[in-house]
């Protein structure tokens, strides 16, 4: 889209991150502000639009792959509902047939949903860059005419609203109660002109054990682990903090953690243990820095931790890898 890169890595901290790693996953907040840091460095108009005409299906990994070898249109969006929990969890897509009137075309629905923890945090571009980019890639598999019949935001008529109609080819309403689309149900039912269902099986069970791999790598305490290592940034590491990076309620991430056996304090002491004795190792940073780091209000209630964590004070840690380093 032409927009920097480099600055748009390094102001949403993905620079840090490892992007080519097919398995990293950040939360949904996260991801909403990296959105938004991408709107600032647009020059154009309807960056929602703009970004959603630019996703290709190969984009989604095997499950694209599994989206553009499925017989018809309705396949591959029912394959992606089935499989889209891999993509995030801030929104969602449902699919609903309408009863329609016997003379009129049967019609399907897909309605957006919102995490509730997201509810004030989603720009009204994001719902659009999801609904464009999934009517591209339905146009791209169909090579027919287009699908949608309607289509209903629930965003305020913008200035240059005529260019929403252009990019969705059909009548665009704003300002109603949820985001939706209608698609035409004959149209869905065409088939694809990338159809194979000797592939579409294979790669079925092959998203099949994506899923269950990351069922079981992304369990609810890896989860909080994973938010936890995110949140080392000198600020306070509370229950509240993390459930809301979560999006979910404090009570209900307690809750699920003691359903696995776990306690946050408990967590929380691993994943301050591992870092304090890895930057130890590496000696890069002092130990009153790791303490500020690590969201300790005073050093010294950092060193009684860590002697309470592993019967040695951060120095005496220190010494004994440089007595262990000594030929």
């Amino acid at each position: 889209m032409g927009i920097d890169i480099n600055a748009l890595q390094n102001e949403t901290g993905l620079a840090a991150f490892n992007l080519d790693d097919s398995e990293l996953r950040i939360s949904c907040l996260y991801a909403s502000e990296c959105y938004k840091i991408g709107q600032k460095y647009w020059q154009g108009d309807n960056f929602g639009l703009q970004h959603g005409l630019h996703y290709q299906p190969f984009m989604l990994g095997i499950v694209g792959h599994l989206l553009t070898t499925a017989n018809t249109g309705l396949d591959a969006l029912m394959s992606f509902i089935r499989y889209q929990k891999a993509f995030g969890e801030g929104l969602r897509l449902d699919i609903v047939e309408e009863d329609s009137p016997v003379d009129l075309p049967a019609i399907v629905t897909a309605k957006m949903w919102v995490h509730p923890a997201m509810e004030n945090k989603v720009d009204s571009a994001i719902v659009e860059s999801f609904f464009v980019a999934l009517m591209n890639c339905s146009r791209l598999l169909a090579g027919k005419n287009n699908p949608l019949i309607r289509v209903e935001l629930k965003r305020g008529k913008p200035e240059l609203s005529e260019d929403y109609e252009r990019v969705f080819g059909c009548p665009v309403l704003f300002s109603q109660s949820t985001d939706k689309l209608f698609l035409s149900r004959k149209l869905l039912d065409e088939p694809l002109l990338t159809a194979n269902q000797a592939l579409h099986e294979l790669l079925t069970q092959q998203s099949q054990s994506i899923l269950q791999k990351m069922t079981d790598q992304f369990d609810f305490s890896n989860r909080v682990r994973h938010e936890m290592v995110k949140c080392i940034d000198g600020r306070k590491i509370d229950t509240d903090r993390i459930a809301q990076s979560l999006c979910i309620s404090s009570r209900t991430m307690q809750r699920k953690l003691k359903e696995k056996g776990h306690q946050f304090q408990q967590l929380l002491d691993e994943v301050r243990t591992e870092f304090a004795i890895y930057q130890l190792k590496q000696s890069s940073i002092s130990i009153d820095e790791q303490a500020y780091l690590l969201g300790f209000s005073e050093p010294s209630v950092f060193r009684k931790s860590f002697k309470r964590w592993t019967g040695q004070t951060p120095t005496e840690f220190r010494k004994s890898l440089s007595t262990l380093k000594k030929p």
